[in-house]
């Protein structure tokens, strides 16, 4: 497996999983969304790039490394049996000039996305008693 954050990102995620079995909490993790897509073209023309060497990576680049950690993350989720929700697949349901303010950073109707996308897993796995007043729309 490509390691993106080497050996910190296993370091610190088994220190969680420690951390959890102690005070018995229920985790969930979360991968990132972003807007690294041929079709954003940002707010007010805003972007955020990766430097390397001195020259900027391509949105494919930085997409693609972006998604080695968000799989990391999935991976990670599945090996132990957590709770795991995949924002990166949850997002490109909506349009990321919607969504996004830069490549990264939401609007507030990305908040509201996000905010939506959570609570609905939350209450199916249990982990609040209800759906949210003001945040999650009723289907």
């Amino acid at each position: 497996m490509i390691s993106v954050q080497g050996k910190f990102y296993a370091t610190d995620s088994d220190e969680i999983l420690k951390l959890a079995k102690i005070y018995d909490y229920k985790l969930t993790f979360i991968s990132q969304p972003n807007s690294y897509l041929e079709t954003y073209k940002g707010l007010n023309g805003l972007h955020l790039y990766v430097v390397h060497n001195e020259k900027n990576l391509s949105l494919f680049q930085i997409r693609h490394i972006l998604h080695l950690i968000n799989k990391q993350t999935l991976d990670f989720c599945t090996k132990n049996n957590l709770t795991c929700v995949d924002m990166e697949e949850e997002f490109l349901k909506y349009d990321p000039n919607l969504s996004f303010v830069d490549n990264m950073h939401y609007t507030d109707i990305g908040c509201s996305y996000f905010a939506d996308i959570i609570n609905k897993v939350f209450v199916s796995k249990n982990h609040v008693d209800q759906q949210l007043p003001g945040n999650a729309k009723n289907d």
